[in-house]
């Protein structure tokens, strides 16, 4: 047996439709000849018998009207009326000549001729006693019209319709023998159509069983073997033998199946890969969840759908369809009241985007990414979602205490007991930080009080520790420098105060001596020379109380300038201690 699995599926269908075309050829040609054999006989009913049918049934309609205006005119009496119907009968008979003219001009077989022929004549004699009557009427002569109405007028105009009625029977025969040999032409054309079908079936069936074997054979094997692929086997043996499509398919199965074999063997990988990604997600303290393109939740790990249920009751204030237990399959915008903007925002995802929202009293930070593929498709967005509610409410509260202390304000406190966690132990820190710093501050406030109000005698003794350790030990210096300023300043007045009493000692000491001259003029030598001794004298402890003055005066400045050095970078503006000028005065 011819083996077909050596040519192509193409050859093999053009042979068979080669075939198929030829019986399609055989039955089309038969058709159309029939068909055009029928057209040929209806064209010619209508084209032909049915119009001069109907120019013959005109004609005879013609006929009996003339007789019918004839008989009104001999009803009526008055001579005007009856010529009117005249005029009609004049009009009758130019419609009839038309239609007679247009049949004899169709009449082509030798019987319609002989028909047509003696129709004319009975026409002309019909039309000559139809004229008489008129003119006997228009005479009115009742007798001879009568006379002529019936002995001639009726037998010529009852030819004359006879006469037309041959040519309408002639039409009638003409129909039933055309339709008659339609009928034969069916008939035959059903014999030769009954034929070939059964030539066809006897030849094509069987011709198209075999072929269809020869292609849905291997196309099976072929099956069998896809399905076997789909169920997972991947170890099929597959005949690849032959020339034909089949051949390549089952080659092409045989390629496909190593190739899925690998490749499942790659997705295995991936998909364990994937699996340790998603229970690592699953587990994870960070709340994620992951959406299609199309912003439809596809998943959500433990840690998210829980704060959602937490803060369910807070999140339905603001948006009262919310249910954290119908998260999955639902769709971002169930978060956003403004939900185009979110779509647009997703939509337009390039990288990393973070942001934050509020819903109903609660803080959520967002970290949204896009999921793309290696040829850079999007899959969908991971979100990660923090609820920062307690960490915000910290950050005010924080923001709050160090605005207050940088006014001064150190009486505000962290409710510590409150929180848990990182967040109590940065509560702690700042708690401890506020009490340190405040503590401290206090302190030098109050050395600086005492130092105002002239007391030098008391230091900070509370021990610190970097800055503060270093502000307190400049504050103890401070006090120690001014103890010293004040020391060397009193004991310069002190010097000031004993050469003023020597300068007075030795006034009144001159203003005795003058008292003596007076008595003694032996003395005045001498009183001259220890009077301008002691004027030289005075004049020097004048001139030294007077550096003392300036010295006393340099030292003040010095000590302001040295107090403004050491308090001004601590960011206190605090005057030198009002009892300096008390004490240099």
């Amino acid at each position: 047996m011819l083996n077909l699995r050596n040519y192509k599926i193409g050859t093999r269908l053009i042979m068979t439709t080669f075939g198929a075309l030829a019986l399609m050829i055989a039955f089309v040609a038969i058709a159309l000849f029939s068909l055009n054999s029928i057209g040929d006989k209806v064209d010619h009913i209508t084209d032909n018998n049915i119009k001069k049918t109907e120019l013959a049934v005109g004609m005879r309609m013609r006929n009996l009207l003339i007789s019918r205006h004839v008989r009104t005119a001999l009803i009526y009496s008055d001579v005007d009326k009856q010529m009117g119907e005249q005029k009609k009968v004049d009009a009758d008979l130019q419609a009839y000549m038309e239609s007679e003219n247009l049949l004899g001009s169709t009449l082509k077989t030798p019987k319609g001729i002989a028909i047509y022929e003696k129709l004319v004549p009975t026409r002309k004699l019909a039309e000559e006693s139809v004229n008489r009557l008129f003119v006997l009427i228009k005479a009115g002569n009742r007798s001879e019209i009568e006379k002529h109405f019936f002995d001639d007028f009726r037998p010529k105009m009852q030819v004359w319709f006879d006469a037309i009625g041959e040519i309408v029977e002639l039409q009638k025969g003409n129909n039933a023998r055309d339709v008659t040999e339609i009928g034969e032409i069916k008939s035959a054309v059903k014999t030769t159509m009954l034929l070939l079908i059964g030539l066809a079936i006897i030849i094509m069936i069987p011709a198209g069983l075999w072929v269809t074997r020869q292609i849905t054979g291997p196309l099976d094997e072929a099956v069998a073997v896809a399905d076997a692929v789909a169920a997972g086997n991947l170890d099929n043996t597959i005949d690849c033998s032959g020339q034909d499509e089949p051949a390549h398919l089952m080659s092409a199965l045989s390629r496909m199946q190593a190739d899925l074999k690998n490749r499942t063997e790659a997705e295995r990988k991936v998909a364990n890969e994937a699996l340790r990604i998603k229970v690592a997600l699953d587990v994870t303290s960070n709340s994620v969840m992951v959406a299609d393109p199309d912003g439809i939740i596809i998943y959500c790990n433990a840690a998210v759908l829980e704060m959602m249920r937490v803060a369910e009751n807070d999140i339905r204030k603001d948006l009262p369809n919310f249910k954290a237990s119908t998260i999955l399959g639902s769709n971002f915008d169930i978060y956003h009241k403004n939900t185009a903007h979110q779509r647009n925002m997703l939509a337009a995802l390039k990288g990393i985007h973070s942001t934050q929202i509020s819903v109903g009293g609660r803080t959520f930070r967002l970290v949204a990414s896009p999921i793309l593929n290696e040829r850079n498709e999007r899959l969908g967005t991971v979100v990660e979602w923090t609820d920062r509610t307690a960490e915000v409410a910290i950050e005010q509260e924080v923001s709050g205490i160090i605005s207050a202390a940088a006014a001064g304000d150190f009486s505000r406190r962290i409710a510590a007991d409150e929180m848990s966690g990182f967040f109590r132990q940065i509560s702690s820190g700042i708690k401890d930080l506020r009490e340190v710093n405040s503590r401290a501050l206090t302190e030098v406030g109050e050395m600086l009080t005492r130092l105002s109000k002239g007391d030098l005698t008391h230091k900070i003794e509370t021990e610190y520790q970097g800055m503060l350790g270093r502000l307190k030990d400049d504050a103890n210096v401070t006090v120690d420098n001014l103890q010293e300023i004040i020391f060397s300043i009193k004991g310069a007045t002190d010097a000031i105060n004993t050469a003023a009493q020597e300068i007075a000692s030795g006034n009144q000491d001159l203003s005795s001596r003058t008292e003596q001259q007076a008595s003694s003029l032996e003395e005045t030598a001498s009183s001259m020379e220890e009077l301008t001794s002691t004027v030289r004298q005075n004049a020097d402890n004048a001139r030294q109380a007077n550096e003392l003055a300036n010295s006393a005066q340099l030292v003040a400045e010095k000590a302001d300038k040295w107090w403004v050095r050491w308090w001004k970078p601590w960011g206190l503006s605090i005057s030198p201690p009002a009892r300096f000028p008390t004490l240099l005065a």
